[in-house]
């Protein structure tokens, strides 16, 4: 075997051995989000949405395209303020009356006309009832926003 082909040959075994140890090492400080976990993540599922209360306002975030699963129970009847703020992408909310997010749809709020981005509606909720809030993410910016549920 010439020399040339020694030192192919051992360049390839050489590659062959770090290749692998290169791409390993660079995707290792990865996560689900893709970049080492800097990013926003969703948060709460379809299965397991995540409980918030009346009255208190929640710091939520949704990743790039994603979406955010929340339920809290109306302690009141009569009209409550469902609002996004400080947000920092394009987000709209859904309101469901049933565990499963894709049934019994009561109301869509997506304020795409205002600059500031935020999303706010006053729908009427009965007393002891558990409703169901999905958070969109639509310009695959993730990022974070203020989350409240009020009633006067």
């Amino acid at each position: 075997m010439s020399k040339k082909a020694t030192c192919s040959m051992r360049m390839l075994l050489l590659l062959g051995l770090l290749l692998p140890a290169v791409l390993f090492s660079f995707g290792s400080s990865c996560d689900s989000t893709g970049n080492g976990g800097t990013e926003p993540a969703n948060e709460g599922t379809i299965s397991n949405p995540m409980e918030l209360t009346v009255g208190t306002a929640h710091s939520g975030q949704v990743g790039a395209g994603g979406t955010s699963y929340y339920k809290f129970t109306a302690n009141n009847d009569g009209a409550h303020t469902i609002a996004l703020t400080n947000t920092q992408s394009d987000l709209s909310w859904d309101l469901y009356s049933s565990p499963d997010f894709f049934s019994n749809l009561l109301l869509f709020c997506d304020d795409f006309f205002d600059a500031s981005d935020e999303v706010r509606a006053t729908p009427a909720l009965g007393s002891g009832t558990t409703y169901f809030l999905l958070v969109d993410e639509w310009d695959d910016m993730a990022g974070t926003f203020t989350l409240t549920i009020t009633f006067p």
